[in-house]
C-alpha cells in the first residue's frame, strides 16, 4: 500500500509540473498574428514613382508606430509583379497589440471582392484604412482609452498652463497644460477646448473636449481626441474647433511641436506666451536630438520626405481619371463616359493635382465591391468606419 500511495504522488506531481510547463509556454508563447497582407501600388499622378510609393509607405508606418529596425523595411517588402508586393508587418517593429489590430483590418480587407479580383488590396485603401481611420488608429498605436487613463501615463501633466484666448485651431479659447521632462516619452500636451475667457488661478472651467499629443518609442507624435467626460471620439466637433481628427493633427504637426501661430495675449498670474513658446521650443529639440539615436529605416534628417506619406493618401481620395483607370485596371478611354456626370476639382495645396474625383463618388460606380473608407480623412464625417 504504501509503495502504491507513493508512486501515486509521484504521478500527480508529474502531471501537475507538466500542466504548469504547459501553462507557463501558452502564457509566454501566444501566437503573434502574421499580418502580412498583398498590396498594390497605383499610380496616382503622371509623374509619381514606385520610389516615393514606397518612401510614403515607410513613413506612414511609422506615422503608426513602427519602429522600422535598420534593414526591416528592404526586408518585409516582397515584389510579387512590379506593382504587387506582400507586406509583412511582423517584422516592421510593431507591438503585438498593433499586429493584432491590423490583423482584424487585414481580414476584412482579404474578405472584399476588391482582394478577388486582384489578389491585392489598393496601397491607398490599406493606409487610409489603418493611419486615416480614427478608431483604427486608436488601436494600432494603443492610444489610451479615456483621459484619465492619458493621464494615468503622464501624472505631471498639469504642471505648466497657458491659456490661449486667440487661437488659430479652437473656435472659442484653449488652455494647453503640459509637462516637459527630462526625457522624450515623458513629453505630453493637454488642450482642453473651452468657451472661458476670464481665466483665474485655480479656476474650474467647462470643458468641451480634450486633444492629446505625446511620444512613441518610435520618435513620432501620437495624437487623441476625447469628448467632455473623457472618453475617446474619433473627431473634435467641428462646432467647436478646426481640429479634426487625429490624421489632421498629423497633417498640420507633422513631427513637431507646433508654435503659436499667431499672436497671443498675455494674461495676468500665467506664463507670457514668449515663455510657452521658449517650452515649446525645448520639447522640439528633446525630441529631435532623441531622434537622432534612434537605429531605424527612417531618417527624420529627410522630413520633407513625409509629404510622400500624404500623397499616398490624397491621390487615393481624390484621384485623377488616370488612377482610377490604373486600379480598375481598365483604358481610360473605357471609363471616360460613366464618369462624365462626376465633379472634379484642383487641389488647393498640390498644384499639379487637377480635374480630380472624390473617392466617395468613386467607390460608388466601382465594377467590384469594396471596403468603405472614411468619407473624410481629416474632418469629422458620418462614415467613420471601426472593425473593432
Amino acid at each position: 500500500m504504501g509503495r502504491t500511495k507513493h508512486r501515486k504522488i509521484k504521478v500527480v506531481l508529474l502531471l501537475l509540473a507538466t500542466y504548469t510547463t504547459v501553462i507557463n509556454c501558452t502564457k509566454d508563447q501566444l501566437p503573434v498574428p502574421k499580418a502580412s497582407i498583398t498590396l498594390r501600388w497605383v499610380i496616382g499622378h503622371e509623374n509619381q514613382t514606385i520610389a516615393e510609393l514606397e518612401e510614403g509607405l515607410k513613413w506612414s508606418l511609422s506615422f503608426l508606430g513602427a519602429t522600422l529596425p535598420p534593414g526591416s523595411f528592404r526586408q518585409n517588402l516582397r515584389y510579387l509583379t512590379p506593382e504587387r508586393f506582400e507586406l509583412s508587418l511582423s517584422g516592421l517593429g510593431f507591438t503585438d497589440k498593433a499586429l493584432a489590430a491590423f490583423q482584424v483590418i487585414i481580414d476584412r480587407l482579404e474578405a472584399s471582392e476588391e482582394f478577388e479580383r486582384f489578389g491585392a488590396i489598393d496601397a491607398g485603401r490599406f493606409i487610409v484604412l489603418t493611419l486615416h481611420s480614427s478608431w483604427h488608429y486608436y488601436r494600432i498605436v494603443d492610444s489610451p482609452v479615456s483621459l484619465k487613463a492619458f493621464l494615468g501615463r503622464y501624472p505631471t501633466t498639469g504642471n505648466l498652463l497657458f491659456p490661449i484666448l486667440e487661437s488659430s485651431v479652437a473656435k472659442k479659447s484653449r488652455v494647453i497644460q503640459f509637462d516637459v521632462g527630462s526625457e522624450p516619452l515623458q513629453l505630453a500636451y493637454v488642450a482642453e477646448e473651452t468657451e472661458v475667457t476670464n481665466f483665474a488661478p485655480g479656476q474650474n472651467y467647462p470643458i468641451l473636449h480634450y486633444e492629446t499629443l505625446d511620444v512613441m518609442p518610435n520618435g513620432q507624435l501620437r495624437f487623441a481626441i476625447y469628448d467632455a467626460e473623457g472618453f475617446l471620439i474619433p473627431a473634435a466637433p467641428a462646432r467647436q474647433t478646426r481640429a479634426g481628427k487625429p490624421s489632421k493633427c498629423l497633417w498640420c504637426h507633422e513631427t513637431n511641436v507646433q508654435p503659436l501661430f499667431s499672436p497671443t495675449p498675455d494674461i495676468e498670474h500665467f506664463m507670457p506666451a514668449t515663455e510657452f513658446q521658449s517650452w515649446i521650443d525645448s520639447s522640439n529639440l528633446l525630441i529631435n536630438r532623441w531622434r537622432k539615436s534612434l537605429k531605424s529605416d527612417l531618417d527624420f534628417e529627410q522630413q520633407p520626405n513625409h509629404t510622400f506619406s500624404e500623397l499616398l493618401y490624397i491621390t487615393f481620395m481624390e484621384p485623377t481619371l488616370m488612377r482610377v483607370a490604373n486600379e480598375w485596371e481598365v483604358r481610360a478611354e473605357e471609363i471616360r463616359h460613366l464618369l462624365e456626370d462626376l465633379d472634379t476639382h484642383d487641389h488647393d495645396e498640390f498644384s499639379y493635382l487637377r480635374n480630380l474625383y472624390d473617392r466617395n463618388a468613386i467607390d460608388a460606380v466601382a465594377p467590384y465591391s469594396i471596403v468603405p473608407v472614411p468619407a473624410d480623412v481629416r474632418e469629422p464625417n458620418v462614415r467613420e468606419p471601426n472593425f473593432f
